[in-house]
């Protein structure tokens, strides 16, 4: 008695520019990390505190990624780059105007 799953022929693997590797590309640009990584990094300095670091660092992703992009034909990834470019920089102003509050806060308690 064989299984159902026995039976299947196996998956048939993505050829290196093939129609589904390139959709999967296009959606996921693992061919540009910087992007990858910039947009990642933009996504998660929303978390205060964390932006202060996150911040600049999707930035300076972002810009290599884009960078990246316009250099490799295919490597796709100018959409996330720009996202973690825009909330790299907003989150890190954010950020660090909240640090600013927060000390201005406590340099305005009077000590008795």
């Amino acid at each position: 008695m064989s299984d159902e799953h026995d039976m299947l022929p196996p998956p048939v693997p993505a050829k290196r520019g093939s129609a589904q590797e390139d959709a999967v590309a296009t959606v996921i640009p693992y061919r540009n990390p910087m992007a990858l990584a910039a947009y990642y990094m933009g996504i998660f300095s929303i978390i205060p505190g964390i932006g202060i670091v996150l911040g600049p660092a999707a930035f300076v992703c972002g810009i290599l990624g884009l960078r990246h992009a316009a250099r490799q034909e295919g490597s796709h990834g100018r959409a996330h780059a720009a996202i973690g470019i825009g909330c790299g920089g907003l989150f890190f102003l954010a950020n660090a105007i909240g640090l600013v509050a927060i000390i201005a806060a406590v340099m305005s308690i009077p000590f008795d």
